[in-house]
């Protein structure tokens, strides 16, 4: 699973989930979103645990086609800040977007 932020039609930073304790953490309290609630979490860091469970994430550059589709459901949504939550078929490689999240909160950076 991979998260994107964005603000003011910029794409800011984004993250891979690289592994959660059990498979139903996956969708429950490995929350792309826990690493906020950390005084320390930072997109920029090499992993950042979630205080929301064992989720281990680490900084991603997201490819071109990825940041341009953020970018364009920004713009359909009227949004200007936010993220966008997707994952990658393991059969055809093609990214699936799943979770539009408007004015969500994003990391800390020290």
């Amino acid at each position: 699973i991979h998260r994107v932020w964005f603000l003011g039609g910029t794409i800011q930073c984004a993250v891979t989930l690289l592994r959660t304790p059990s498979q139903e953490d996956l969708f429950r309290g490995g929350c792309v979103g826990g690493v906020c609630s950390l005084p320390t979490a930072s997109p920029l860091a090499a992993t950042t645990p979630s205080a929301q469970s064992d989720a281990v994430f680490q900084a991603w550059e997201p490819p071109e086609e990825v940041k341009t589709a953020v970018l364009r459901a920004a713009e359909i949504a009227h949004a200007d800040c936010g993220s966008v939550e997707l994952l990658f078929d393991a059969k055809d490689g093609l990214p699936y977007y799943f979770d539009l999240n408007m004015v969500t909160t994003l990391p800390e950076c020290g």
